[in-house]
């Protein structure tokens, strides 16, 4: 658990954060098919550009996908490879590497910003229908054309992520097979290992399958012109659940980890009991005390 522990607190970090971004921070409104939206939340009341804002939500949005790479590629490390071995070498400049281009792939996209005044223009003719009190807001457009500077960037980096994930698996499957069949590796500790490995792959897609459905609007909706403000906005309800549902997968499915956040919030180890004859005693002068101060009401 100790070599496990912090890059799952990683990942349960930026997972809140995501909630956080999109419940508090940047309340973002968009207004799909257009790459177009403003924010409602603490930061706009900060007065922070609403281009840092996008950018920020990006990198928060990239940084659950690298900290679940993360997770698999420690159970990878610590359980075959040791200080001799090419990908103990290998490992700091590809975290490094990962960690790098979680915040530049989106830099492209911030740097070529179209002008807003004319890109206001070109959204307002390409929604008719827009609502009246969104056409008059002071909102902001990422792109005109979906396609290079945000398609491309993201598929990329989701793919990068789904490829390594399952590498990383595949790797950490296959040699626990192999280590079990030459018997330097028990059953029971790869039983374990495996248990792990589901656990986490539950954590990280249970939240995707359950965020799945509104992408797949959103695809839709850009392909297709499609526009419904009502539907935009439940979009962003589904997406800020996802730290939410991992976070409660997490603590139900993996009780070491549930066990060490018990014990660092609650300040005591997990399974004590309370001392029942103080807690007893405490109830009885409560229910006296009570009973003392209604009667001394009624007098």
């Amino acid at each position: 658990m100790n070599t496990v522990k912090w890059s799952m607190f990683n990942l349960h970090f930026w997972s809140m954060a995501l909630d956080l971004s999109i419940g508090f921070l940047l309340v973002p409104v968009c207004l799909f098919p257009a790459l177009a939206g403003y924010p409602l939340g603490f930061l706009n009341w900060l007065s922070v550009p609403m281009s840092v804002q996008t950018y920020a939500m990006t990198v928060v949005t990239a940084m659950v996908g690298t900290s679940s790479v993360v997770i698999f590629e420690n159970r990878f490390f610590y359980l075959f490879s040791t200080s001799a071995t090419f990908w103990s070498q290998l490992r700091k400049p590809f975290l490094t590497f990962n960690y790098i281009l979680t915040f530049v792939f989106f830099l492209p996209a911030y740097l070529w910003l179209p002008d807003q005044h004319d890109a206001r223009k070109r959204v307002i003719e390409m929604i008719p229908n827009m609502v009246q009190h969104v056409r008059e807001s002071d909102f902001f457009v990422i792109a005109l054309d979906s396609f290079i500077p945000l398609a491309l960037p993201f598929a990329f980096m989701g793919g990068l992520t789904f490829f390594q994930s399952l590498t990383f698996i595949g790797l950490t499957t296959s040699k626990m097979e192999k280590l079990t069949k030459s018997r330097q590796m028990s059953e029971q500790t790869m039983k374990m290992q495996r248990t792990f490995l589901r656990v986490v792959c539950l954590q990280v897609t249970t939240p995707v399958v359950i965020i799945v459905i509104p992408f797949i609007y959103i695809t839709f909706a850009v392909i297709t012109s499609y526009y419904n403000q009502a539907l935009n906005n439940i979009f962003f309800l589904f997406v800020g659940m996802y730290g939410m549902v991992s976070t409660i997968v997490m603590l139900s499915c993996h009780r070491p980890y549930r066990n060490t956040c018990y014990s660092i919030f609650c300040m005591r180890t997990p399974g004590t009991k309370l001392n029942t004859v103080d807690a007893h005693t405490f109830a009885r002068r409560f229910i006296n005390e009570t009973k003392s101060f209604v009667s001394f009401s009624r007098a």
